[in-house]
């Protein structure tokens, strides 16, 4: 492209402030002539843009003289208004500077006025001021010269004026003047409290006998000059605003000095309180004779009368309402309430006293309702607190009967009926006898889980002593059988072996397969262990059995008995005998709810007493339990009486839950012995031999000293059932010891059928007691052994085994009665234990397992 297009390309652009379009100028080099050629048109063009401008300011000259002539006149005009607005502005500020002294002298004015106000206003204070502590002078002039009269007076007015110079400026000199006046006033308020209590005074008369004299004057003379009268000084301690403090404090000063042992019951001597020598005064006197409610209440009238007669009316009904008021409640409190009687004889006398001090609290003026409203309250609760010390008295002989403790042991005797068929021999008859206590612990095995651990009889005991579990109660049997029971099965006996020893309860039962292996047939062995029996015959082929046992027990439940007797009695006494003083069906049903109440202290408190202060005293509570329980049914047959079913109930469960605690204690013990033989493994060796038995010796001798300690308190059948569990316990642990060694050395068992015959030797203790008269000489006794303790005979083989030869087992298996006792695989482990392997051992074994598995 040449230089010229180039020059021509870009003076256009840059005429018309463009970018060149065209690649080929924005590509190409510039040279020197491209340059030059593109000035050299550059300014042809600016040149004839200018020449243009010329041209076209020609054509309009004569519009823009006419603009320029515009703005100056505008100019002109700006400068005109600019002046006015300087002059507008200095007259605004001169008017500023006029009102502004006008302000000042306007508050120069103010503030003139407002002085002139202050000097008044601090003239006018210091006049008040001066005459209020003008007024304060004489106060403190009066109190310093003893004329407390004119004090008051003085000290009213100033009160007074401070109050109509509460907006006084002087703030800080009004209240120093007011502090001299309150000071002042208490001053004057004290020394007239001092002159009221000598006008109404406590004095003693004869210091030794304890004579006090209330006395009210009219006047009192300070000294020489003074005099003053009574309602002088309550007139001066109203004005002083003090009349209701002091006499809050003299009737506090009457009632510490002279009522509080004039209305009260002393163990030295009773006071009463009789007309002084003149009608301004009472005497409260010592009396060596025991006096009455009536002499008390005498009395009190004696009081209200001098109140209501002695004292100025001016202060009267102040003063009266806070000593009667006091009077009444010491009266109350001293004397009414604990002449409530229990009794019923003696409710009719109380009824007299109640007329007295109806007819009393009539008598009490308007102004006395205070006392009177008491007076009337305690007579509207007269039968409700009748029936709380009823209450009380109650529930307290319980806690002072168990803690008194027992004084004397009495033995009762129980009676029951059971009818037997004719066919039911004589043997059955006998054992029946000793076997009828023996349903009161198949009872408890209804009322009682099965578990051996201490904490859960205690747990069943603390809920019976509170009348829990009441519903289980009630669905469990309670009522105990007075028909013989049929015979069990020596296989159903041993099937809950387990259940009864975890108890102790039905240990005894037995049937009469056991009878028959334990005595000569043909021959009939009595059972009565020391009680009666009487048969008589029924035309239905049936024969009545009374059954009679004794049992100890003490002087407890025969106090309770009484107590509740007493009750039942008065609340019929109720039904048919009306008494002013009570409402009689509500006070009846309230003692009816009575025995209730005793029952359950009886069964929160026993445990604690007959546990610390008895021996045995668990049987104790046992026996006491089962007496309350047969004498309250007698009573709950009485219509009104049948909520005390429920309160049997749990009485029972109570009792036989201390039962189950005695024999869980004495069971642990003997486990503890026992425990001791360390499972009598290498019995024959020192030192476990010598502890073996020792185990063994304190085992036999503990329950010889439980059955001793029993004896006297336990009836003979439920001594036999309570040591046959214990001596259960013993051999069925002994025997699982036994039984659990793998091997027996000939010494050892020659030890451990030792041990077993030692146990043995406790059958004396169910050697039965035969009833007097019936001894015949040269009669045997048998020991009834096995026919309380059920596993007594597994134990006699397991001795006997011990010291047998391998023949004799074998022997006692094929022809004797051993499995009877004893599984096969029993013996089995026990001739393993026992005998080496030899070929007589291996058929021995072979005999016996054959033999069980035919007699399958």
């Amino acid at each position: 492209m040449s230089d010229h297009a180039i020059a021509s390309e870009l003076s256009t652009c840059i005429q018309q402030g463009s970018y060149p379009e065209s690649e080929e100028v924005v590509s190409s080099d510039l040279s020197p002539e491209s340059l030059k050629l593109t000035l050299s048109q550059v300014k042809d063009a600016k040149r004839d843009l200018e020449t243009e401008i010329c041209q076209l300011s020609r054509e309009d000259a004569p519009n823009i003289d006419e603009w320029i002539v515009r703005a100056r006149q505008a100019s002109r005009d700006i400068e005109k208004a600019k002046r006015i607005a300087r002059d507008i502005v200095e007259e605004h500020e001169e008017c500023q500077k006029r009102a502004s002294s006008v302000k000042d002298a306007q508050a120069k004015i103010d503030l003139l006025k407002t002085e002139i106000n202050f000097n008044d206003q601090v003239l006018d204070d210091l006049r008040r001021l001066k005459k209020n502590q003008t007024l304060v002078a004489g106060a403190e002039d009066a109190y310093h010269e003893r004329q407390y009269l004119q004090a008051a007076s003085e000290i009213e007015v100033a009160l007074n004026e401070f109050k109509q110079a509460a907006d006084l400026g002087a703030a800080e000199v009004s209240e120093i003047l007011q502090n001299r006046l309150i000071t002042i006033k208490d001053k004057v308020s004290e020394k007239l409290q001092h002159v009221l209590f000598a006008l109404i005074k406590v004095e003693p008369r004869d210091v030794v006998q304890g004579t006090l004299i209330l006395r009210c004057s009219s006047e009192f003379k300070a000294d020489s000059e003074t005099l003053y009268h009574i309602d002088e000084v309550v007139t001066a301690l109203r004005r002083l605003g003090s009349l209701d403090r002091s006499l809050s404090r003299l009737s506090r000063y009457i009632e510490a000095r002279f009522l509080s042992t004039a209305l009260s019951q002393n163990p030295k001597g009773s006071f009463v309180i009789e007309a002084g020598n003149t009608a301004n005064e009472i005497r409260s006197s010592r009396t060596e004779v025991k006096i009455h409610t009536l002499q008390a209440l005498d009395s009190l009238k004696v009081l209200t009368n001098f109140m209501l007669n002695s004292v100025p009316s001016s202060i009267q009904a102040a003063l009266a309402e806070n000593v009667t008021s006091f009077a009444i409640s010491s009266f109350i409190s001293e004397w009414l309430t604990p002449s409530i009687p229990l009794e019923l004889s003696h409710l009719e006398n109380f009824t007299a006293i109640q007329s007295l001090i109806q007819e009393y609290a009539n008598s009490l003026p308007a102004f006395l309702h205070k006392s009177k409203e008491q007076l009337t309250e305690f007579l509207d609760r007269v039968p409700r607190m009748w029936l709380t010390k009823r209450r009380m008295a109650a529930l307290d002989h319980v806690r002072t009967t168990l803690r008194a403790g027992r004084r004397s042991n009495r033995t009762v005797e129980r009676v029951e009926r059971q009818k037997l068929k004719d066919n039911e021999n004589t043997l059955e008859l006998n054992g029946t006898k000793d076997e009828w206590d023996a349903d009161w612990g198949d009872e408890l095995e209804q009322h009682a889980e099965i578990d051996s651990t201490p904490s859960k009889a205690n747990q069943d005991d603390d809920d019976s002593g509170w009348n829990f579990d009441n519903d289980d109660d009630d669905n469990n049997g309670g009522e105990k059988e007075t028909t013989a029971r049929p015979s069990e099965s020596v296989a159903d006996n041993r099937g809950n072996e387990d259940e009864d020893d975890a108890w102790g309860w039905g240990d005894e039962t037995t049937n009469d397969n056991e009878q028959s292996q334990n005595m000569q047939p043909g021959k009939s062995h009595s059972l009565t262990n020391g009680g009666q029996d009487k048969i008589s015959d029924r035309p239905s082929g049936e024969k009545e059995v009374v059954l009679k046992e004794t049992y100890t027990i003490t002087d407890i439940p025969e106090a309770i008995l009484e107590n509740i007797h007493q009750q039942v009695d008065d609340s019929q006494t109720l039904g048919t005998i009306k008494f002013d003083l009570l409402d009689q069906s509500s006070s009846a049903a309230s003692l009816l709810s009575l025995p209730t109440l005793l029952l359950a202290m009886y069964r929160a408190t026993a445990p604690a007493f007959y546990e610390t202060s008895l021996e045995g005293g668990n049987m104790h509570l046992y026996n006491d339990s089962m007496f309350l329980v047969e004498r309250l049914s007698e009573l709950a047959h009485q219509p009104e009486l049948g909520r005390l079913e429920a309160d049997i109930k749990n009485l029972e469960k109570f009792g036989r839950m201390a039962y189950a605690r005695e024999m869980d204690t004495q069971r642990t013990i003997l486990d503890d012995l026992l425990d001791g033989a360390q499972g009598f493994t290498g019995c024959a060796e020192f030192p476990v031999s010598a502890e073996c038995e020792t185990a063994v010796n304190s085992t036999v001798d503990r329950l010889r000293f439980t059955h001793k300690q029993w004896k006297p308190i336990l009836s003979h059948s439920a001594l036999l059932q309570s040591t046959s569990s214990l001596l259960a316990r013993v051999i069925d642990k002994l025997t699982k010891d036994i039984l659990d060694m793998e091997d027996i050395s000939d010494a050892e068992s020659q030890r451990l059928a030792a041990f077993c015959n030692h146990i043995a030797e406790l059958e004396d203790l169910f050697i039965p007691e035969p009833p007097p008269g019936s001894e015949a000489p040269g009669q045997e006794t048998i020991a009834l052994t096995a026919l309380y303790v059920p596993n007594w005979l597994r134990f006699r083989y397991l001795a006997e085994i011990l010291e047998s030869k391998l023949v004799d087992i074998k022997y006692l298996w094929t022809e004797g009665e051993l499995s009877q006792d004893f599984t096969a695989e029993e013996v089995v482990d026990l001739i393993k234990a026992l005998f080496a392997d030899t070929r007589h051992r291996k058929e021995a074994i072979g005999d016996i397992r054959r033999s069980s598995v035919i007699n399958q």
